[in-house]
């Protein structure tokens, strides 16, 4: 619990030194790696913060993460006995990535801290180009990913190849985003969900949009539709509905489900408030742009809060999910930038007192959740 409270404050302090350094008026309506090159100070900071925190995740010891210790076993199996791990059920790419760190050293550590280079420069990649607030989407990534890449390795590298993806879609690259969500799904097989996301800043987002996929969800949640289908396509993933989701599981599907509704509300609000202030204002050509990333961005929150409800049938759906909570880091802080200075500060505020607080709850109640605490170095 030491260890948690004194990386809030650690996470606080940097990002509150980066507001400090940062003048938020010279930087409003601009992407953050524009704003930033006129403090780069500010820049610096943030960049020394994810520095800071990808050692912490670099250098952790064999003990600190749910999958730490089985990924040790994996590279230990890729230098004694490769045929099997072809064979498994782990994918070609993280595989042979394993073969690959086999054939210069037999020291696992040389493996996940590469695993964690590679995953925080996606997030940082993503966050600079992609974020107009790097102090609160740096606060953000702390309650977001940090705990994840300590624990689930293979997806948070799918993850941030799908960060750097996104960044492609914004800037209409189709191709690349596709090339990049392919590497993903090398690493992690649930990938596969995110192939829709180039579609989506095609598919102008509406109001009945809503209305359709909350009455689907709820179909979905509220019977055995979805159970049975299953039953009838993929008869071994059967035993994740149902049953595991009650107590303290219950009330944090609950939680997920309150925050991102509440997230994709304030977006939805902010957008379209902003979208007609500006529909006069703003040329034809660019308005034509503005929408088709606005459209984006709330398709990938609306399925992050329809999504999560599945939760209250589907066991571990929070990590397909996962896939676009992910995006929360970046999009939150730009709807937030829509609003009125005390508007956002207020809400900047809520969201730090409930992510905090839910940080340390679910660590007194749940440990094994989120075990990187007590932390420890590998040198140990």
């Amino acid at each position: 619990m030491i260890d948690l409270c004194l990386l809030i404050c650690f996470v606080l302090i940097m990002a509150f030194t980066q507001r400090l350094m940062t003048n938020s008026a010279s930087q409003a309506g601009k992407l953050a790696v524009e704003g930033y090159r006129s403090n780069k100070r500010a820049l610096s900071v943030f960049i020394l913060g994810m520095s800071i925190l990808c050692i912490l995740t670099a250098m952790r010891g064999i003990s600190v993460g749910n999958d730490t210790k089985a990924y040790h076993d994996i590279f230990a199996l890729a230098i004694s006995d490769p045929e099997v791990l072809l064979s498994s059920r782990y994918e070609i790419g993280f595989i042979a990535l394993n073969m690959f760190f086999a054939l210069f050293t037999d020291n696992a550590q040389w493996l996940l801290a590469t695993c964690s280079v590679i995953t925080y420069a996606c997030f940082v990649f993503y966050m600079v180009r992609n974020s107009k607030d790097l102090p609160f989407a740096f606060i953000l990534f702390f309650f977001f990913a940090f705990g994840g890449i300590m624990n689930t390795i293979r997806q948070y590298i799918a993850i941030g190849f799908l960060l750097v993806a996104y960044d492609r879609v914004v800037r209409r690259k189709t191709l690349r985003a596709y090339i990049w969500t392919a590497l993903a799904i090398l690493f992690h097989a649930s990938a596969v969900v995110m192939l829709v996301m180039p579609m989506l800043p095609y598919i102008r987002f509406r109001k009945i949009w809503i209305l359709i996929g909350l009455a689907a969800t709820a179909i979905l949640t509220f019977s055995n539709l979805l159970y049975e289908v299953c039953l009838l396509i993929a008869p071994e993933y059967a035993h994740y509905f149902g049953g595991q989701y009650d107590g303290s599981g219950f009330w944090a599907v609950t939680y997920q489900v309150l925050r991102n509704g509440a997230f994709f509300v304030i977006s939805y609000m902010a957008v379209v408030a902003t979208r007609n202030r500006q529909r006069i204002a703003v040329e034809t050509s660019r308005a034509a742009s503005v929408t088709k990333t606005n459209s984006l961005d709330l398709w990938i929150m609306f399925i992050a809060f329809a999504g999560i409800i599945l939760g209250y049938q589907i066991n571990l759906i929070d990590r397909v999910v996962g896939y676009f909570n992910t995006y929360f880091i970046g999009l939150v802080p730009n709807s937030l930038k829509l609003l009125s200075r005390s508007r956002r500060k207020f809400l900047i505020y809520t969201i730090l007192v409930v992510l905090i607080a839910y940080s340390i709850l679910t660590q007194l109640i749940r440990p094994n959740w989120n075990s990187i605490y007590p932390y420890s170095f590998c040198w140990e």
